[in-house]
Order: C-alpha cells, then sequence, then structure tokens
C-alpha cells in the first residue's frame, strides 16, 4: 500500500516541474479484447480524462472518415481504428473488453478515431461509470512538456519513475519512433516490388515489341522502299505500342490502387496501422517510370527497324 508522501512526491514531480507546459489528470488502465472467431488477443489502453475538455491538447481524437474533431459522449467510448477494424464493430455496434483478473465489460462504440499505433479506448467520466458501476478515480497524468526533445522528455521520465508511486510512462515520441520502425520495414519491401514490376515492364515492352517488329519485317522494307519516312516507318509499329501502354497505364492505376490498400492492410502487425490510399505523387512517378521505359523501348527498336536489310527482306519467302 502506497503512502500518502509518496504519492505526493510523484504528484509534486508534474504539478512542481518547470519543464511542463500543460498536465492534466486521467484515469489509465490496462484492459484486452479477445476476437471470437482466433484465439487472439488485443492489449488496449483505456483512458478518461478528468477533464473531457482539455484532451485535446494531449491527445487528438479525429473521425477515421471526416477528420472532424471528436468530443467525448455520455453514451459511448471512442475506439482507435485498428481496434474497431479487428473486432469487426462499427459506430453504434458494441464489444466486450476485460480486465486482468478476466472481468468484462461491455461496451459501445460512439466514434471511430484515427489511430496509427496500439489500441485505445477513451470515455468520459460517466460513461466509465455506467460501464464499470464504479466512480472514476484519476491515477494518472497526461503531460505535455515545454521542449518535447528526445534529451528532456527522457530526463522527465526517469525523474517520475524514480518516484515510489510510480508504474510506468507512456511516451507519445516511442509510439512515432515504432510507426516509423515499421514504414522503414515497409519501405524496403515497396521498394523491391517497384523495381521487380519496373523491370518486368521493361521486359515485356520490349519483347512484344521485338516480336511485333520481327513478324512485319516485309512490311517494314515495303513502307521505306516506298519512301516512307524513318519517323513515319517507327510509328508504323510503335502507335499501336503507344495504344498498348496507354491501357496498360488506365489499367494499372486501378489495379495498382487496390493492391497497393491489400498490402497496407495486411503487412502492419495488429497494433498499427498505415494511412490508406495514394497520393497523386506515386501515381505521377508510376505513369512517369512507364512512359520512360516505352521511350528507351521505342529507341532500341529504332535502331533495329533502321538497320533492316530490306532486299534481303523483300526476297524472302513467307
Amino acid at each position: 500500500m502506497l503512502k500518502k508522501s509518496e504519492v505526493t512526491s510523484a504528484r509534486e514531480t508534474i504539478t512542481k516541474s518547470n519543464t511542463v507546459k500543460h498536465y492534466s489528470s486521467a484515469h489509465f488502465a490496462n484492459v484486452y479484447a479477445t476476437d471470437n472467431d482466433s484465439n487472439s488477443r488485443e492489449d488496449i489502453s483505456l483512458i478518461v480524462p478528468s477533464s473531457a475538455s482539455q484532451l485535446d491538447r494531449y491527445i487528438k481524437l479525429r473521425d477515421y472518415k471526416t477528420n472532424k474533431k471528436m468530443t467525448l459522449s455520455n453514451n459511448g467510448a471512442i475506439v482507435s481504428q485498428k481496434l474497431a477494424k479487428l473486432q469487426n464493430v462499427n459506430v453504434g455496434d458494441t464489444f466486450t473488453i476485460k480486465e486482468a483478473d478476466g472481468t468484462s465489460h461491455k461496451i459501445r462504440v460512439a466514434g471511430i478515431t484515427k489511430m496509427y499505433a496500439g489500441h485505445s479506448i477513451y470515455m468520459s467520466k460517466a460513461y466509465y461509470n455506467q460501464v464499470y458501476d464504479t466512480k472514476v478515480t484519476a491515477n494518472a497524468y497526461l503531460v505535455t512538456l515545454k521542449h518535447a526533445t528526445d534529451k528532456s522528455v527522457n530526463a522527465f521520465a526517469a525523474k517520475f519513475n524514480r518516484t515510489s508511486a510510480a508504474v510506468q510512462t507512456v511516451q507519445s515520441k516511442e509510439t512515432k519512433k515504432t510507426i516509423t520502425n515499421i514504414l522503414s520495414n515497409l519501405n524496403n519491401l515497396i521498394l523491391v516490388l517497384v523495381l521487380s514490376a519496373s523491370l518486368l515492364s521493361l521486359v515485356v515492352l520490349y519483347t512484344l515489341t521485338n516480336i511485333n517488329v520481327s513478324e512485319r519485317v516485309r512490311e517494314l522494307s515495303t513502307l521505306k522502299v516506298l519512301g516512307f519516312y524513318p519517323k513515319e516507318v517507327l510509328m508504323y509499329i510503335y502507335r499501336e505500342t503507344n495504344i498498348l501502354t496507354g491501357a496498360g497505364i488506365i489499367v494499372g492505376i486501378g489495379v495498382g490502387y487496390a493492391f497497393h490498400a491489400y498490402i497496407m492492410a495486411l503487412l502492419p502487425p495488429a497494433t498499427a496501422m498505415v494511412a490508406p490510399g495514394l497520393t497523386w505523387i506515386n501515381i505521377i512517378i508510376s505513369v512517369g517510370l512507364t512512359i520512360v521505359f516505352s521511350l528507351i523501348v521505342m529507341f532500341m527498336m529504332n535502331r533495329k527497324i533502321q538497320s533492316v536489310d530490306m532486299l534481303e527482306a523483300l526476297k524472302s519467302v513467307d
């Protein structure tokens, strides 16, 4: 049992610190939820701020669809997006959370917020009292430092953890580092996929165009004999390739968008997620690379077409 002086010492480490910009008391608890379809277990951070109006200073809750600011409701809890997906619940649905001793509580989803790392549930004091049938008590502090550098954050966390009443500190910077590491690993995988797809597109374009030219040598020789300019002879073949390349770009954007969404949903671990969707930069780079490869192949085929022996080609028998 903690002494009152120990609790006071931990509290004063925050309330009387000259490095703290804002602080607000809250109730923090570790709970978990299980999936009925599997044996998976999601560890969840349950946060009940003493002042709901000040929560946005520390944790920004934004609707996962509209990106609008969310406020705590007395008729339900706000849950993180990945947790809602794993529990297969939408706004208005209910699911069960459990405490460490196995005690279960059913909560209603009042809103779903964007959250890219970890699983979290946010409740108002009134809704917590309703779910747990007991009055909520503050056992933690939400803190914002004046200078949130790695050095200052680690120093403050170390000082707080040295107090007897301290249990743990949860740093938002550590969460960011977790996401950054995950994305770095995904970037390596995506880079391999992009390079493989680029080489494949180059090989396919070259092979198809080369076959087209080889099969129509007599036609090309006839055009050259009839006096067509080199550019006209080249475009006689490459006009078809341009049309196919354009069609491939249009189809590829649609298929690529779906494939990207699938990969981004499949690869991240259960405790993290990445922002879905593509940007215009992604599309421009993909289209640009395809056009560049097409031009490279056109340059290579132009040299082959211009080097065709017209007499030998016309004398040959099909």
